[in-house]
């Protein structure tokens, strides 16, 4: 899949690449999301909480030089 279609999937509203370097990929039924405004939510916890993170991460992204790296689970 290209960089820039995958891009589109993972983010609501696509935006340019120079402003995006990294990303972090969750279950949609990762959380209970509150919405905080248009196209921001948020998941209140205590401010000491740990999040468990295995069971929901779906993979991960860097932008190094200009080119993406994607996780396999991106793949998947």
């Amino acid at each position: 899949m290209p960089d820039e279609d995958l891009l589109s999937l993972l983010f609501t509203r696509p935006r340019p690449a120079l402003f995006v370097g990294g990303v972090v990929v969750l279950r949609d039924d990762a959380f209970s999301w509150e919405r905080y405004e248009p196209r921001k939510f948020v998941y209140r916890t205590e401010p000491a909480a740990i999040l468990d993170l295995s069971m929901v991460l779906v993979g991960v992204g860097a932008r190094r030089r200009g080119n993406w790296l994607w996780s396999e689970g991106i793949y998947a």
